[in-house]
């Protein structure tokens, strides 16, 4: 039996080789694309979602920034107000003052504070020891002024000089007591007062500072300076 040879040609055969690797490439470059799709759509999803955020955020800045000038311009308008309360609270203290003053409360040149009337010495008089200025208000019908609240501290504010008030040690050292013998409850001492300063500081004044509830100085009782007097209205 005589055998039939089957030849397939190089050339079919190369045709269909080509034909399955086209195949396969199309395949591979469609996956491809379509992963490609897949994270394209993935992405502007995301980004959409960024954007959204965005436009949130910059909506909430923009709301606090109107928020903050809201409040700021309430603020400012409620300094005014407190201003002008202030001003006129000082307006009305000091006519309600010359009110009282005029109508004979306190005798003229004493000045009504806290229901207590004060004199300040004037600037010509001459200035004065602790005794000859205690003297110089008894002669007024008053006496060396007692200092013992913060508000009648605070009184004090406006001067810018150096005054006796009514108050020494020099009975026992370190034991202030006030000139009506009461005991010192509350000082309102510089940093570092009383110090007795050469053991001959027995009389306090009060100064001027920028505190004024830390003001006062012991002195030597025969330090000239001015006083304050005062007597009830």
């Amino acid at each position: 039996m005589r055998c039939i040879e089957t030849r397939v040609e190089p050339r079919a055969a190369r045709a269909s080789i080509r034909l399955l690797s086209s195949s396969r490439t199309d395949s591979e470059v469609s996956g491809r694309h379509d992963r490609l799709a897949l994270n394209s759509s993935q992405a502007n999803g995301e980004l959409e979602s960024l954007k959204a955020d965005y436009k949130r955020l910059a909506a909430t800045k923009s709301n606090a920034h109107e928020e903050f000038g809201k409040v700021l311009s309430e603020k400012k308008a409620l300094q005014v107000r407190l201003e002008r309360a202030m001003s006129q609270i000082v307006t009305l203290r000091q006519e309600k003052e010359r009110s009282e003053n005029h109508c004979g409360r306190c005798p003229q040149g004493w000045r009504l504070l806290n229901a207590t009337c004060y004199y300040f010495s004037d600037e010509g008089l001459h200035k004065r020891g602790w005794e000859q200025s205690r003297q110089d208000c008894v002669n007024k019908g008053g006496d060396l002024a007692v200092v013992d609240t913060q508000e009648k501290q605070a009184s004090r504010l406006g001067y810018w000089d150096g005054f006796w008030i009514g108050l020494k040690d020099d009975h026992t050292e370190g034991v202030w007591k006030w000139r009506d013998g009461a005991a010192l409850e509350r000082g309102y001492w510089r940093e570092g007062e009383p110090n007795d300063f050469y053991s001959a500081e027995d009389c306090a004044a009060t100064y001027p500072t920028s505190k004024p509830l830390e003001a006062w100085n012991d002195a030597p009782c025969n330090t000239t300076i001015k006083w304050i007097c005062e007597m009830s209205p």
